[in-house]
């Protein structure tokens, strides 16, 4: 049975596209200057951490040029699908996984949380991850919500990329939906499978929109 999804506005998606087109830009500014993030602290660490009060992160955010740099260079070379850059300019903002889209694997023993494991963040030691709690200090920042932190996984490459052993994908394993070809005002997501998500993993990331800090469960 499909699940009616109503098509975003078009104004809406032109915001979040101008939106990632600026920060594409911006980023390109700060690692080609070197110090352009200085420069402009607060916007930077508002971007990342979500929080204007550069100072509270200036050991972390010193990392991010290089670390930066080494993303641009997975990138050219392919991997991943492209980070950052795999996530469609129209796509709509979002804090948490899409419970249309994977499920916990029965492998997995820690329920909705992400137990001891953090290998999204630590594959390529991001330096916003708190080393010392193993939480994501960004979490439901502006790069959190528009990119792939707060909407991993979404393809089963990323899940074979990072080896996480908390989702998979439910049905084929790509795609896992057929969309219609031309936008309406409602759309139709159908599975192609009859299983569905568990209510667990649908109650909980429909609740994450009410009270985005209950999806920091997902790293704990």
């Amino acid at each position: 049975m499909g699940v009616m999804l109503v098509e975003p506005r078009v104004g809406r998606r032109m915001v979040w596209a101008a939106s990632r087109v600026l920060f594409h830009a911006y980023a390109v500014i700060c690692i080609a200057s070197v110090v352009g993030g200085y420069l402009t602290a607060p916007l930077f660490t508002w971007i990342f951490y979500g929080d204007w009060r550069f100072w509270r992160h200036v050991r972390s955010a010193s990392l991010l040029w290089a670390h930066g740099c080494q993303m641009i260079f997975l990138i050219l070379r392919g991997q991943n699908s492209g980070f950052s850059l795999s996530v469609a300019l129209t796509a709509p903002p979002t804090t948490a996984v899409d419970p249309l889209l994977v499920r916990l694997s029965p492998r997995w023993e820690f329920g909705l949380s992400c137990g001891p494991c953090n290998r999204c963040c630590s594959k390529h030691h991001c330096p916003i991850l708190d080393p010392r709690t193993g939480l994501c200090r960004g979490h439901d920042s502006f790069f959190w919500r528009y990119f792939n932190c707060g909407r991993f996984p979404t393809r089963q490459s990323e899940i074979d990329y990072y080896l996480c052993p908390k989702w998979e994908l439910y049905g084929t394993r790509d795609p896992v939906y057929a969309f219609p070809s031309t936008a309406r005002s409602s759309r139709t997501r159908t599975p192609i499978t009859d299983e569905s998500p568990p209510a667990s993993i649908t109650d909980w990331a429909r609740a994450t929109v009410d009270d985005p800090g209950k999806c920091m469960e997902r790293h704990r």
